[in-house]
């Protein structure tokens, strides 16, 4: 009796261990393709890479640079960043504003080398409120990063539009309604960038918006077999749907787990590289 004890505390240490000290960094790339609504066959094919929930610490910079490799190998057509990109503190902002400064050169370091055709746009986190929205923001603009506070990019090609929006956060913002993109014709394809997945209940129905991308539960972080996440911080996200395609009365919503943690720990959860490759409707393609 006495060694199968000692056999269930050693693996329960083991995956203790492993939970804390590797899985946190074990990151790993999802590859989705996802029918847009609208896509034009010119931007068939598009290719996002989507990194959200860096929460960057100071002796973690090889970890940023493994982030970034992995995202310019997929040689995306744009990087989508979709907040958090520090440690911070709700009810500490000063200990939040250490943290993040203390954060932001390596940061800074990593995201001047992210490559991607159509550059690279942002939104903002609750985190990243926590610190001081302005000067994450101002700090993104600096490194020619575009920043979507109610706002949108629009690409064109051969005819051909994509609509690219981003909304503020769910809790420490307003969600404009029509997801940053305003009025668009029928025929514009419209992706969404909203930080917390809740931001999806304030779009209005009907908008024409094909595709919500969002971060912030980190996929629950610790995944337990039959039960799900432990918690996902969202109404939106349920123990069960915490990540990936997320049901909803609003628009088509994919969760990512994102690529980092505030607190260390992952179980049945690994980070997460999301690559989106938008494609054409197959009834929209021409005969």
């Amino acid at each position: 009796m006495t060694v199968i004890l000692l056999g269930i505390v050693a693996v329960v240490a083991v995956m203790i261990l492993y939970a804390v000290l590797i899985a946190p960094r074990d990151l790993q790339k999802t590859v989705v393709d996802i029918p847009l609504r609208g896509l034009g066959l010119p931007f068939d094919g598009y290719t996002l890479a989507v990194l959200t929930d860096v929460h960057h610490w100071g002796p973690s910079a090889w970890y940023l640079r493994r982030i970034v490799r992995m995202s310019n190998d997929a040689n995306p057509d744009l990087v989508v960043l979709l907040g958090d990109y520090g440690i911070s503190f709700e009810h500490n902002r000063r200990l939040s504003a250490i943290a993040y400064r203390s954060a932001i050169p390596a940061l800074t370091r990593a995201f001047r080398e992210l490559r991607a055709h159509d550059g690279v746009v942002a939104v903002l986190g609750n985190h990243d409120y926590y610190y001081d929205w302005r000067q994450v923001a101002d700090w993104l603009r600096a490194l020619d990063i575009r920043v979507l506070i109610n706002d949108h990019l629009m690409l064109r090609r051969d005819g051909a539009s994509l609509a690219i929006g981003g909304v503020g956060d769910a809790i420490e913002d307003r969600v404009d309604p029509l997801g940053g993109v305003g009025e668009q014709p029928p025929e514009t394809a419209i992706v969404v960038l909203c930080h917390n997945p809740d931001g999806v209940r304030s779009l209005e129905p009907g908008t024409g918006i094909g595709l919500v991308l969002s971060g912030h539960t980190h996929g629950g972080q610790v995944v337990f077999p039959g039960y799900g996440a432990l918690t996902t911080h969202t109404r939106t996200c349920t123990r069960k749907t915490a990540s990936g395609w997320i049901p909803n009365d609003r628009a088509p919503l994919y969760v990512s787990r994102g690529v980092g943690v505030q607190v260390p720990i992952r179980f049945r959860c690994p980070p997460e590289l999301l690559i989106v490759r938008l494609r054409v409707v197959p009834d929209q393609q021409p005969a």
